[in-house]
């Protein structure tokens, strides 16, 4: 037998049976998670900006010093494909770091519910209420929008899988979003870019009378 507030096996068969104790850890563990994986996804975004923003003030130096039909300005192109190309590497990793935020947070959600964190719950005594209670009496604060209170709520009535209301809550989450709304603005700028350095190569250079 395992000790209390561990994980325990029942004689003669092969069920595990899953401890508050053990609960705890693992609630412990993917609140750790969470941060973690957040900390990541804002990490790279910031990364990912900063060096678009590196390439975009570099191709603009390079355009002002570009003269009209000088084919050199050709090499200019290879900044906008970049941004465009960290653009896209950079929407994917922050995306996977993002997901797994939401997959801690969804684990999180659950083991309260299991644990009864996220209700109304017996104090002993010795131990008074909570000066400010949470909208399901509990004593943790959880504030989230309300289109993401509107998915929870759809995912626990309709019975979705974990997997299905992670899928959801990401695509809804605001981090994911305005990330995928700042990179777009760099790949249009680099696109525009891209289209005016090969438009000022290209142009015929106006012989002197």
């Amino acid at each position: 037998m395992a000790e209390d507030g561990e994980g325990k096996e029942t004689e003669g068969a092969d069920t595990y049976i899953l401890t508050s104790g053990a609960l705890l850890q693992l609630y412990e563990h993917y609140k750790s998670e969470l941060r973690s994986d957040l900390e990541f996804t804002y990490k790279y975004l910031n990364f990912y900006v900063g060096l678009n923003s590196a390439l975009l003030a570099a191709t603009i130096a390079g355009l002002l010093r570009q003269a009209e039909g000088d084919k050199k300005g050709l090499l200019l192109l290879f900044g906008p494909l970049l941004i465009i190309g960290l653009t896209l590497i950079g929407y994917r990793t922050i995306r996977v770091f993002y997901r797994r935020f939401i997959e801690a947070w969804i684990t999180s959600v659950n083991i309260e519910g299991m644990l009864m964190l996220s209700e109304a719950v017996n104090l002993e005594k010795g131990i008074r209420k909570p000066r400010f209670k949470s909208s399901s009496d509990s004593f943790i604060m959880q504030y989230e929008r309300a289109t993401i209170r509107k998915v929870l709520k759809q995912a626990e009535d309709e019975g979705w899988t974990a997997e299905t209301t992670v899928k959801r809550v990401a695509a809804k989450g605001d981090t994911l979003r305005f990330a995928r709304f700042t990179l777009l603005l760099f790949a249009i700028a680099g696109f525009t870019l891209g289209v005016v350095s090969v438009t000022h190569a290209l142009l015929p250079v106006e012989s002197a009378l």
